[in-house]
């Protein structure tokens, strides 16, 4: 099978290369993106020290971020309320 050849003509070259001049004709230079964390790295990040000591965990289920509190961390002993530090 041949290869094909996918590099826009001259005149597209040319016509993206005049785009990319400013109104004086000089080269604009454009940055790069900048570098972007998602919500779960934030998440991740902030909570470290807890996911460490075993008390979280951090995952995913589906579109949906979860986060799981270990019931040792959330609940006192023989209690079924939460601790006032998980309260809202």
């Amino acid at each position: 099978m041949p290869l094909v050849n996918c590099w826009p003509s001259t005149i597209d070259a040319d016509r993206h290369r005049a785009r990319q001049r400013g109104a004086a004709g000089r080269a604009v230079t454009v940055a790069p993106p900048a570098a972007t964390t998602t919500q779960i790295d934030r998440i991740r990040s902030a909570l470290a020290k807890e996911v460490e000591a075993g008390g979280l965990t951090i995952g995913t289920k589906g579109d949906f971020i979860v986060v799981e509190i270990n019931n040792l961390l959330l609940f006192q002993s023989g209690k079924a309320d939460a601790k006032p530090e998980f309260q809202p």
